[in-house]
C-alpha cells in the first residue's frame, strides 16, 4: 500500500505542475500516468496491505514533497547552479534528520557491511543520482522525470527474485508489462494538449 502512495508521486506531479508552471501535456501523457498506476497497484495488492492510516498519510505527504521538489527545480533551475541546490537539498536534509539520528544511536557498533551499504546508499543512491534527477527535470521536464517511481516497486520485485527467491506470480508480470507501458506513453513527447495554450 506504501508502494502505491509513493509512486503517486507522479500523478501529483502532473496536477501541481499544470496548475503551477501551466505545464502541457497530452492525452497519451495522462493515460500513460494512469495505466502506469494501476500497474502499481496490480504489483503491491492493497488487499494484502497491514499499515496504519498514519504511515498511509505519512507516505502520501513524502510521495507530495517529491513532486514538489521536481516541479520547484523545473520552475527555478535556470536560475540556480544545479550543485549548489544539491549541495543544500541534501546538507538541509541532514540537519532535519539529525535529532532523529542522534535519540536512535545504536547500542553497539554496525558491521562493515552495514557501513559500507549506507556509504553506498548516502553516495551513490542519493547523492550521484540527484545529479541524475536533477540533470533529467533539465532535459525532459519534472513530470516525464517522475515516472522514475514507478520502476521502484518493479525493480524491488526483480531484486527479490534474484536475491531472496521470491515467487513471480501472473499478476506480477501483468504489472509489470503496464508500468512499463505506461512510462512509454507517460514519456511520449507528442502534444495533444490538456493545458491549453499556456507556456512554462
Amino acid at each position: 500500500m506504501l508502494a502505491i502512495l509513493n509512486s503517486s508521486t507522479a500523478l501529483l506531479t502532473l496536477t501541481i505542475a499544470f496548475f503551477w508552471i501551466g505545464e502541457r501535456f497530452s492525452r497519451l501523457q495522462f493515460f500513460g500516468l494512469f495505466v502506469g498506476f494501476l500497474g502499481i497497484v496490480i504489483l503491491v495488492n492493497p488487499a494484502n496491505s497491514s499499515t496504519t492510516l498514519l504511515s498511509s498519510f505519512y507516505a502520501l505527504l513524502g510521495a507530495s514533497c517529491y513532486a514538489l521538489c521536481g516541479v520547484f527545480i523545473q520552475k527555478y533551475l535556470q536560475d540556480i547552479n544545479k550543485f549548489v541546490l544539491i549541495g543544500w537539498s541534501l546538507a538541509f536534509g541532514s540537519i532535519v534528520l539529525m535529532p532523529l539520528a542522534i535519540f536512535n544511536i545504536p547500542e553497539t557498533l554496525p558491521s562493515k557491511a552495514t557501513i559500507l551499504s549506507l556509504l553506498w546508499l548516502g553516495i551513490i543512491s542519493t547523492g550521484i543520482a540527484f545529479i541524475g534527477y536533477v540533470r533529467l527535470i533539465e532535459k525532459i521536464g519534472a513530470v516525464r522525470t517522475s515516472t522514475v517511481a514507478y520502476l521502484l516497486p518493479v525493480f524491488g520485485i526483480i531484486w527479490g527474485y534474484i536475491f531472496l527467491g521470491e515467487t513471480i506470480t501472473l499478476n506480477v508480470v501483468i504489472g509489470c508489462i503496464m508500468v512499463l507501458i505506461g512510462i512509454f506513453f507517460a514519456t511520449n513527447k507528442k502534444v495533444d494538449s490538456l493545458g491549453g495554450d499556456r507556456g512554462t
